[in-house]
C-alpha cells in the first residue's frame, strides 16, 4: 500500500476506532497501518531518533525537516494523547479477526503503549519509546547533553548543503534547552527535584559546555574540521559559516546555558541527598510502573530484588570454584577479581597502540563467534558491525563505554560501535571475549541488526533496536558462546564471562535497591565494587546512570532468564524434534518489543512444533 493510503487509513483507525470491527474489515494490514503510523508520528517528534535510526521514506512516508524537535511541555501532552490515540487505534482491533501472528504484535504494542500510559499519569519525568526517566533535565538525557552529541556524532558532513543543514538544526539548541528547562522547572514545583549528586553533575556540565569562547568550542571545531574536508569549497564560505556558529554560541546557546546553570546553582543548596526515587511523589508506584515498563515485564521489585541476589550468590560460586582453579583460592570473589584485572600480564600500555591491541582483541573474538554461531543462529549473511576506537566526545560520556549504533532501517550502511577506552585497566585482556560476544556477535549487533534485515520493523519495533529482549538476548549470547566451547581452553577467559553476568545480577539487585528498598547511592556503589571487583570509579558511574534511568539496569538480565526459561520448557516440550537455531529465529524476531511479545512468540512457535510432531506419519 502507498504511503498516503496508509497513513488515511491509520487516521481513519484513529479518528473512528469503532468503524472497523462493525464492517468486519479488521486485518493485517490495518494493523500495520497503525504501527506504522505509531512510528512516523515518534519519528518526527524526535530528530535525534530519526538521525540515529534513518528510517526510509518509503516505508514511513517524508519526515518534516525540524531543527530539534519540540521539547516543550505542549508537545510533552501531545505524544501523551497520542498514546492514548493509539491504544484506542489498537484496541478497536479485534484481535479475533487477526492472524495469529499479528495478534501477538498487537499484544505487544498494547503492553507497551499501556505501560507509557501508566508512567504519563505521574506530574514529572518524560516517556519516549525504550527509555523513561524522573528528571527532565540529567547529565545523561537533558538537551545540553544529548543535542551537544546530536550535533556531533551525526552523518559525517560532507558537503555545504549538508554544514548549513547542520546549522539549521543548531539554531534550534537554545530554544530546545529553554523547553526543557522550563519543563524542569514545573517538574521541581511539584516535588521532584533531582538528588544533590545529579545537579552537581549537570552543572558540571552545564559549566563545561557553555561557550566561554565560541571560537574553541567543540561545535566550531566540528564544523571546522568538517568543511576543512570539503573539496573546492571557498575559504570565504567556510568562514562565513564558522562565523554563524560564533554567533549562535555567542548568543542564544550561551543565554540559555547561562539561564539553566543559574536555576541549577539555585537548586543545588536545597537538593535532596537520597538517590532513589522511592522519595518522590508516589515514588514506590512510579518505580514499579517504571520497572516494568523499562523490562517489558510483570515482576514487582522485590522479586527483581531477590531474583537478583540469587543469582549473585550463584554466579559468585561458580567464580570461586573457578578463580580457585586459576590457584586464587582465598578471599572475597570480588577482592581476587580485582587482584587479577591488576596483574600486569593482563592489561595493555595506556597508549594508542595498547588500544588497538583491544580493540584487535574484540574484533578476533567477534570473527570466532561468527564462526561458531552460523549452525546456531540466523546470521549467515550479517555483516560484521564497525569498530572503531572513540575518544570522549562532545557530551563528555565519563568513563569507557561502548556505543552502538544500529543498522540504518533505509538500509544505507551497516551498524557501528564506538569503543571508549578511558583506561586500559577497564579492559582485562581476560575479559575482551565475554565482551565481543555480549557486544558484537552472536550478541548485541545481531540482535539489533537481524530483525532490520527482514520485512521491517514496524511500530514499536522500529522504534526500540534495543529492547528488552534484544538486550537479554546480547547477555544469552555469552552464554551461548560458553556452551559452544569459547573458553574450553581459556580458564582465565571463562573468569571474564562469569564476571560480565555477575555484574548485569549486581547491577539489578543495586537498582531495585537504591529505588525499592531505600539504600543510600554510597551502600549501591560499595555493593557493586565490593561484589563484582571492578573500579569503584565505575560503579559510581553505573549507581548515577541508575539514578537518572531507573529499572533499565534490571532489563537484561530479566530478559537473559526469560529467554533461558522459554529454551529450556520448549526443550522439554519438544525433546529430540527441538531446533535451537529455529528457536533462536524466534527470539530474534521479538527483539524490539517487550518479553510478553517473545513469550508468546515462543509458545505458539513450540505448539506449531508439538503438532507437526505429534501428526499422522511423522
Amino acid at each position: 500500500m502507498a504511503f498516503r493510503s496508509r497513513a488515511a487509513a491509520a487516521s481513519l483507525v484513529l479518528l473512528a476506532s469503532g468503524a472497523c470491527s462493525r464492517n468486519g474489515e479488521v486485518n493485517d494490514a490495518r494493523l500495520q497501518d497503525v504501527l506504522v503510523e505509531i512510528s512516523r508520528r515518534e519519528f518526527i517528534a524526535s530528530p535525534d531518533l530519526t538521525q540515529r535510526l534513518r528510517p526510509s521514506p518509503e516505508r514511513f512516508g517524508p519526515f518534516p525537516s525540524t531543527p530539534m524537535g519540540d521539547r516543550s511541555m505542549a508537545a510533552a501532552e501531545r505524544r501523551s494523547l497520542a498514546y492514548l490515540e493509539f491504544l484506542k487505534a489498537l484496541e478497536s482491533l479485534d484481535p479475533d479477526q487477526l492472524s495469529p501472528a499479528a495478534r501477538i504484535e498487537r499484544l505487544g504494542a498494547l503492553t507497551t503503549l499501556e505501560a507509557a500510559t501508566r508512567l504519563e499519569r505521574y506530574p514529572y519525568g518524560y516517556v519516549r519509546p525504550g527509555e523513561a526517566g524522573p528528571y527532565v533535565v540529567d547529565p545523561a538525557d537533558g538537551a545540553h547533553v544529548r543535542l551537544m552529541e546530536l550535533m556531533t556524532s551525526g552523518p559525517p558532513i560532507a558537503s555545504a548543503r549538508e554544514a548549513d543543514a547542520w546549522l539549521i538544526r543548531l539554531e534550534g539548541l537554545a530554544e530546545a534547552m529553554t523547553d526543557e528547562r522550563r519543563r524542569a522547572e514545573l517538574d521541581i514545583d511539584q516535588g521532584a527535584s533531582p538528588p544533590r549528586q545529579i545537579l552537581e553533575l549537570t552543572l558540571g556540565q552545564a559549566r563545561a559546555f557553555r561557550p566561554t569562547d565560541p571560537s574553541s568550542h567543540p561545535l566550531t571545531l566540528h564544523l571546522s574540521e568538517a568543511l576543512s574536508q570539503i573539496p573546492d569549497l571557498p575559504e570565504a564560505e567556510i568562514a562565513a559559516r564558522i562565523r554563524r556558529v560564533t554567533d549562535l554560541l555567542s548568543g542564544d546557546i550561551r543565554d540559555a546555558y547561562d539561564a539553566l546553570i543559574d536555576r541549577l546553582e539555585a537548586e543545588l543548596p536545597r537538593a535532596p541527598e537520597e538517590a532513589g526515587v522511592w522519595r518522590l511523589p508516589k515514588g514506590e508506584a512510579y518505580y514499579a510502573d517504571v520497572l516494568a515498563y523499562q523490562t517489558g515485564g510483570d515482576l514487582s521489585p522485590q522479586q527483581v530484588h531477590d531474583v537478583g541476589l540469587a543469582l549473585v550468590r550463584q554466579i559468585s560460586s561458580e567464580l570461586d570454584r573457578a578463580l580457585i582453579r586459576l590457584g586464587r583460592p582465598a578471599g572475597p570473589v570480588g577482592a581476587r577479581l580485582r587482584a587479577l584485572a591488576l596483574e600486569p600480564a593482563y592489561l595493555t600500555p595506556d597508549t594508542l597502540e595498547g588500544r588497538e591491541r583491544i580493540l584487535a582483541g574484540i574484533r578476533d573474538r567477534m570473527s570466532w563467534g561468527r564462526s561458531r554461531s552460523l549452525s546456531l543462529t540466523p546470521a549467515q549473511d550479517l555483516p560484521e558491525p564497525e569498530l572503531r576506537l572513540a575518544g570522549e566526545n562532545v557530551a563528555g560520556r565519563p568513563g569507557s563505554w561502548i556505543l552502538h549504533h544500529p543498522a540504518p532501517l533505509d538500509g544505507g550502511g551497516p551498524a557501528r560501535l564506538d569503543i571508549n577506552i578511558a583506561s586500559p585497566g577497564d579492559w582485562p585482556l581476560w575479559s575482551l571475549p565475554a565482551t565481543a560476544y555480549r557486544e558484537t556477535l552472536p550478541g548485541r549487533h545481531l540482535a539489533s541488526s537481524w530483525i532490520r534485515r527482514q520485512s521491517g520493523p514496524t511500530g514499536i519495533d522500529a522504534l526500540t533496536p534495543e529492547g528488552p529482549t534484544s538486550l537479554g538476548w546480547a547477555i544469552y549470547a555469552g552464554d551461548l558462546a560458553a556452551e559452544s566451547g569459547a573458553y574450553d581452553n581459556d580458564p582465565v577467559g571463562r573468569v571474564g564471562y562469569l564476571q560480565s553476568l555477575l555484574l548485569e545480577a549486581a547491577r539489578m539487585t543495586a537498582d531495585t535497591g537504591l529505588h525499592a528498598k531505600r539504600w543510600t547511592r554510597e551502600q549501591a556503589i560499595v555493593f557493586l565494587t565490593d561484589t563484582t571487583g571492578l573500579d569503584r570509579s565505575r560503579m559510581e558511574i553505573e549507581v548515577d546512570r541508575m539514578t537518572v534511568w531507573p529499572g533499565r539496569a534490571c532489563t537484561a538480565m530479566i530478559a537473559r532468564e526469560k529467554i533461558r526459561n522459554l529454551r529450556a520448557d520448549a526443550e522439554t516440550e519438544l525433546g529430540k524434534s527441538f531446533d535451537l537455531r529455529a528457536f533462536h529465529e524466534v527470539v530474534l524476531s521479538s527483539s524490539g518489543g517487550p518479553l510478553i511479545q517473545l513469550e508468546r512468540r515462543v509458545q505458539a512457535w513450540t505448539s506449531e512444533r508439538a503438532k507437526r510432531r505429534n501428526a499422522p506419519g511423522q
